[in-house]
């Protein structure tokens, strides 16, 4: 979609990345590499100016995530650690 947004064909670009191979040669269909398929992909003319690594960070894809684990921390397990505050501070010594 950075390459459409970039000015480029939806299905010229799908093809080329479809075609791109992500193997190194002699490598097995069950082991594909990432990395060798970015690298393959920067070198692409029609794919010029686009940042690959920033396109794919994980982090624009976690969505909601963030805020629904601080608001899930905040409203269930912070009431819980209030509660049961004098237990935090305890040592335990356990032996097997």
């Amino acid at each position: 979609m950075a390459g459409v947004r970039a000015g480029g064909d939806r299905q010229a670009l799908h093809e080329v990345i479809r075609k791109t191979p992500c193997k190194p040669p002699g490598k097995s269909k069950n082991s594909p590499s990432p990395t060798i398929l970015l690298d393959r992909l920067a070198k692409e003319p029609s794919l010029a100016g686009i940042d690959l690594g920033s396109v794919l960070d994980p982090i624009r894809f976690v969505g909601r995530a963030p805020e629904q684990v601080q608001q899930f921390n905040d409203q269930v397990i912070e009431p819980i650690r209030a509660k049961y505050q004098s237990y935090l501070s305890q040592t335990i010594n356990l032996r097997v």
